[in-house]
């Protein structure tokens, strides 16, 4: 089977689903960062045309939510679905409970998280859960084409991780590696977002970074943070933070690091525990934590 094929076989699964539970609550749980933002805006366009999509839904959205639901519908359902649901604050939590619990006939809320236990647990009582995952044909089809190739293991487990990267790597070469510098680390994120092809690249340089720092002194992280620091007003930095994050947590598993204080700071930053966390100081731990475990 082509990917296309494969894609629509799991949209397929995806719009069953949905089709059983108009009238109810669901959660879709996928570890695949892309994949459900991917396929279910499709699937909705072949099943209603009153729908609406969210990401970080605060209580201003919950009451829009509400009154979307409220207006009833001539014929098509009424479809809400919230994508990063686990990043949403207590008190919008609180303020969905009810419409959660008895949504309005012909209507469905789909919640779409990649760490289901970070829900509530007076969510996850009120949905009725589907787990979004990709054919395995695909995985085998990707370790095929990286087999043999440098960084296997880092670029297999970001594939199997970020949808964009998987379906990049199986439709164009693989790109070629390279070594860390903080000019091009500030050219990959001179963008609002990172493509699949610069994903691949920060993969690269933050595996050599964490190689060579073996050999660098405290001058060295002192002068990248200031560099980086010193264009912070040109970019995203705590995006750019949370993306080093989520590669390096990628790069620690490939390499068998295991390191209690590294691994809780990285979930801390991508679990969203820390709302607003202090970007310099955060980006100063990240460079302090790579030399530790990089001379374990």
């Amino acid at each position: 089977m082509q990917m296309m094929e494969l894609l629509d076989k799991t949209a397929e699964r995806i719009k069953w689903f949905f089709e059983k539970n108009v009238g109810s609550s669901i959660c879709i749980r996928c570890k695949m960062r892309g994949l459900a933002e991917a396929l279910i805006p499709k699937v909705l366009k072949e099943l209603t045309k009153d729908y609406l999509l969210f990401e970080e839904v605060g209580i201003d959205d919950v009451r829009t939510i509400i009154d979307f639901l409220s207006v009833a519908s001539t014929n098509d359902a009424k479809i809400v679905v919230i994508f990063q649901a686990e990043n949403m604050l207590a008190e919008a939590s609180n303020a969905l409970l009810k419409t959660l619990e008895e949504p309005p006939s012909k209507s469905t809320i789909a919640l779409v998280t990649m760490r289901y236990n970070d829900l509530l647990p007076t969510i996850r009582s009120r949905v009725k859960t589907f787990d979004l995952y990709l054919p395995k044909e695909l995985f085998e089809k990707l370790r095929e084409k990286l087999y043999g190739t440098e960084y296997f293991d880092c670029l297999y487990k970001l594939a199997c991780s970020d949808f964009d990267v998987l379906e990049y790597l199986l439709e164009n070469a693989v790109p070629t590696p390279r070594n860390f510098s903080v000019n091009l680390l500030l050219d990959l994120f001179g963008n609002e977002k990172l493509n699949a092809q610069q994903k691949i690249l920060l993969l690269y340089m933050l595996n050599n970074l964490i190689d060579e720092m073996k050999t660098k002194d405290y001058d060295f992280i002192l002068e990248t943070h200031a560099q980086i620091v010193s264009k912070s007003e040109k970019l995203d930095l705590s995006y750019l933070i949370i993306e080093c994050c989520r590669i390096i947590q990628l790069i620690l598993e490939s390499k068998q690091i295991h390191n209690l204080q590294f691994a809780r700071f990285l979930d801390s930053i991508l679990s969203n525990k820390l709302k607003n966390f202090n970007s310099s100081l955060a980006l100063f731990n990240l460079l302090i934590l790579s030399r530790r475990i990089s001379r374990r």
